[in-house]
């Protein structure tokens, strides 16, 4: 899903835990706003494309958006401070409040043919769920961090030879993080969640959207439950890693531990 505002010419991709949901319903309440597409898209009862997260080049190749209103429109999204996002995507995978909403979303992902055949899916799904709640509790913050650092870079060098050399990236005012952010190639502006709103109505005023004088509050939706302070997750190596692998992320956005 991104977020479209034809009469101001905004495009908003969202990005998972970056406060999107929370841009999104403005947009729509405020400005217009409609998601794209408005229900998932599915090719012999399975999802081929989700109502949300979803890459400029999806709404592209879904002849959601064409190439010439690309162009024309103003594209954000917004990103998150590299050791906070871990640490939400952590306490989120061990919250039985958020397995709960996982379940409810990944149920939508599929057109069953029976109230049977749903039922019997989410019952095999809470089990992987709550499997899988075990094994990072049991395995701990660090070694999680790793083996999710380590899929992040085997995933973004193979998709693309392009993605290979990454030193050969340049710093510029829209630079956008090849491995943390991949959602966000192509889009002219980035907010920070940790300044949202500022950097929503920052981005309004410049486009003309809004008048100098005029503020638009963010209210803040979907937040995790039960997590603590993103710090407390981390040991000493922990915070190398992810200054090591995300050195770039954390100089461009002025991110510190």
């Amino acid at each position: 899903m991104a977020t479209i505002c034809r009469d101001y010419k905004l495009l908003f991709i969202m990005v998972p835990g970056t406060g999107c949901s929370s841009v999104g319903q403005v947009l729509i309440e405020k400005f217009g706003g409609e998601f794209i597409p408005k229900e998932h898209l599915y090719k012999n009862n399975k999802k081929i494309l989700g109502r949300k997260h979803n890459k400029l080049r999806d709404l592209v190749q879904f002849n959601l958006i064409s190439r010439f209103e690309i162009a024309i429109y103003l594209k954000f999204g917004t990103v998150r401070n590299p050791f906070d996002s871990f640490a939400t995507q952590y306490a989120r995978n061990i919250s039985d409040k958020w397995i709960e909403k996982e379940m409810s979303w990944k149920s939508e992902d599929i057109l069953f043919n029976s109230k049977e055949q749903k039922q019997l899916f989410v019952e095999k799904l809470r089990a992987k769920l709550q499997e899988r709640k075990e094994k990072l509790l049991n395995i701990g913050f660090e070694t999680w961090l790793e083996q999710r650092i380590y899929a992040y870079l085997k995933k973004d060098t193979l998709s693309s030879p392009l993605l290979k050399p990454l030193k050969s990236f340049i710093y510029s005012e829209n630079y956008v993080p090849s491995i943390y952010s991949p959602l966000l190639r192509g889009v002219d502006k980035v907010m920070r969640f940790e300044h949202l709103e500022e950097d929503f109505n920052k981005i309004l005023k410049e486009g003309g959207i809004i008048q100098h004088n005029e503020w638009v509050i963010i209210p803040h939706t979907n937040p995790t439950k039960d997590k603590k302070p993103y710090q407390e997750y981390y040991t000493k190596k922990a915070r190398k890693l992810v200054e090591k692998n995300f050195a770039r992320e954390l100089a461009v956005f002025d991110y510190k531990f």
